[in-house]
């Protein structure tokens, strides 16, 4: 191989690495910091706990009228205070949060581009490709949110992403004016 040939490769590559650097420098800008993240799920536990108050508040009154509930502190025969009526109210409350917490960063994340902790941390949450995530990706995200100390690894990698993030090909992006550049992965 000539010298020429050589240098004109060398200087090709190099361009192109310098091109894929900048991509690469612009978009881990655009990554939302861990403690943004951490804000954003502040404000969704706010939001969540109040909601979640009102329908235990309701939930408690339907539950002493509807299952007729004695109050008085005296068991009943089998030594429960309750007894079968308290497990099944509890099984449903256990029901209906469990659909609260799914349903409210399912559909926020996949209609809105993140839920209202997100939105007013001006964060977005996108696939990987940095396109908007679907009902069921987001569905997936939130379930994976149940292993333990799922958040622990956006503090170390490099765009930020828990380990829910992760199995998900899900992240949390800083809103902006401009068009969001995300680096395209290799398979």
């Amino acid at each position: 191989m000539s010298r020429y040939k050589f240098k004109s490769r060398f200087l090709l590559l190099y361009v192109f690495l310098k091109k894929e650097a900048t991509i690469l420098q612009t978009s881990n800008e655009n990554i939302a910091s861990f403690w943004w993240r951490v804000l954003a799920n502040f404000i969704d536990g706010v939001i969540l706990s109040f909601v979640g108050s009102v329908i235990s508040i309701f939930g408690q009154i339907i539950f002493i009228v509807g299952f007729g509930v004695d109050t008085s502190d005296t068991p009943d025969e089998s030594g429960l205070y309750f007894g079968l009526g308290a497990f099944l109210g509890a099984l449903i409350f256990f029901i209906i949060y469990l659909a609260l917490y799914w349903l409210y960063y399912a559909l926020f994340e996949s209609k809105l581009g993140g839920t209202p902790g997100k939105l007013v941390c001006q964060l977005q949450v996108l696939t990987e490709n940095g396109d908007k995530l679907s009902f069921k990706r987001a569905t997936g995200h939130y379930f994976s949110r149940w292993i333990p100390f799922y958040w622990i690894t956006a503090m170390f990698t490099e765009k930020k992403q828990g380990i829910h993030d992760i199995l998900a090909h899900v992240i949390v992006i800083k809103k902006s004016s401009s068009p969001v550049q995300v680096p395209k992965q290799s398979l």
